[in-house]
């Protein structure tokens, strides 16, 4: 790989063919390491209020730029989703070129913070005076002057986000460097009063237990991507002779298992990034009941909810936590049409324009439908008893985990020949069975509906509707919205 191919640094070339990894990957898995040791400097030498604000953004600006420039380049963060539609088309008219890092995903997480910042701005001018036209969330967020250079620089490109993410709504990011983050969290936690309380290094809680949790979390999942996935490879699911060679039983045990070996990157990448903005303090959510302090505020995946989802809301709910927050806020919620298809529209759009992301998403959208259909005439009949429930858990089990990996083969091999022939192999037949659920079940509600407690309803979205209503109560008092 030379400089032409890759814009990141190439110091550490001999290490990569060494080992035996593009340079761009060791790279990336070296920038995260950096990036750890960064945020355990940030939060232990420059905390407030012995450090102002302005030197905090200082510092996140430069290290910010400084870690992307050596992982991914420089000069990428320039525009919002045109510049991001560029760099779509261009690597689909060169996507093997050499196995450089997707810059684009850098990309996607700086479309997310502009796009949002504009709505939050706009959301203060258009509705300041009259905030009951605003929802929870927008007055929660909302914005009310203009950002500075340093201040939109920082938030853009600071380094606890830059390279990896995920994405937070600014007046997250600036409570979390002016220091009222920690304040403002235990209120919106329902902590009680928080007008005595004062930031000081005895009373910040301490996110070494969850930093160090989430690293050996990392370990593992370094060590799947390493070795399983070349042995379960997600393209076999498409070769046509792998399937021919293969009976019906083998082929949806090795899709689903393949699956799994691929989201392992996933889970790393996401992880990584949990861990460096809980290491630099950024992410406290609040104490449990048992005085524990929690720090999942910016966490992007539960992944014992994903690998054990019984339904594919459930499923989808766990996933990529920071961008449904994203596209709820700036799509679903103001959608005047359909939210739910123009929601998955535009997160097809987010990710670039090969036929396979307009495949998955599209047929997520069916799959989403059917799904609540189902849950809403069919599960209630399955509640009047612990083993009637034990059993369509075991099923339903069974089935969101087949049909996830059945609309993620396509996410994966991009293109449309192979996802014909994948879809071909299962002759469609999770889609017809999608349909035939819209159209043979009975619409409205179930002859036998069955209450449920509480707790067994609450979903991730839902905990996070109430955050978010539990944020704008405590931005109303703070900023007197």
């Amino acid at each position: 790989m030379g400089a032409r191919d890759y814009d990141g640094v190439l110091a550490l070339q001999g290490i990569a063919d060494v080992v035996g990894v593009p340079v761009a990957q060791l790279n990336f898995f070296v920038g995260c390491a950096i990036s750890l040791f960064v945020a355990v400097f940030y939060r232990k030498w420059l905390t407030v209020p012995s450090v102002p604000s302005t030197t905090r953004h200082i510092f996140n600006l430069i290290t910010g730029i400084l870690i992307a420039g050596f992982v991914v380049g420089c000069g990428v963060f320039l525009f919002t989703f045109g510049f991001l539609f560029l760099c779509h088309i261009y690597l689909m008219l060169y996507p093997f070129k050499v196995p450089a890092l997707d810059i684009t995903y850098c990309l996607m997480v700086s479309t997310q913070k502009l796009t949002t910042l504009g709505f939050n701005l706009g959301d203060w001018y258009r509705y300041g005076n009259t905030q009951e036209k605003m929802t929870p969330e927008q007055r929660a967020m909302a914005v009310r002057k203009f950002p500075s250079v340093l201040e939109f620089g920082s938030y853009m490109l600071g380094f606890q986000t830059v390279v990896m993410g995920p994405f937070c709504f600014y007046n997250d990011y600036i409570s979390f460097v002016d220091g009222s983050h920690y304040s403002q969290q235990l209120s919106a936690a329902g902590a009680g009063s928080n007008a005595n309380y004062k930031l000081d290094a005895k009373r910040v809680p301490s996110p070494n237990k969850a930093v160090l949790w989430k690293v050996a979390q990392c370990l593992l999942w370094t060590g799947v991507h390493l070795t399983l996935p070349s042995l379960l490879p997600v393209e076999r699911n498409t070769d046509p002779s792998f399937i021919q060679e293969h009976g019906t039983v083998f082929l949806i045990l090795h899709c689903v298992a393949s699956l799994f070996c691929y989201r392992a990157r996933y889970y790393f990448g996401w992880t990584i990034a949990d861990a460096v903005n809980n290491a630099s303090g950024f992410g406290f959510a609040a104490f449990d009941e048992n005085g524990e302090a929690k720090w999942d505020m910016l966490t992007n995946c539960y992944v014992q909810n994903i690998e054990f989802a019984t339904s594919f809301k459930a499923y989808i709910d766990n996933w990529n936590l920071s961008s449904i927050r994203w596209l709820r806020f700036i799509c679903y919620s103001r959608a005047p049409l359909n939210p739910t298809i123009m929601t998955f529209v535009l997160s097809a759009l987010w990710h670039g324009f090969w036929p396979g992301y307009y495949v998955m998403f599209l047929s997520g959208a069916l799959f989403t439908f059917a799904a609540r259909k189902w849950r809403r005439i069919v599960r209630p009949h399955f509640q009047t008893s612990q083993v009637k429930r034990f059993s369509y858990d075991i099923a339903t089990w069974i089935a969101t985990q087949m049909t996830i990996a059945y609309v993620t083969v396509p996410f994966v091999v991009l293109k449309a020949q192979p996802i014909i022939t994948f879809y071909n192999n299962w002759y469609w037949s999770l889609h017809i069975i999608a349909v035939g659920i819209l159209l043979l079940l009975p619409s409205g509600r179930s002859a036998k509906p069955v209450s449920q407690p509480k707790a067994e309803a609450n979903t991730a979205n839902a905990a996070i509707n109430s955050t978010y209503n539990d944020i704008a109560t405590n931005h109303a008092k703070s900023k007197d919205l």
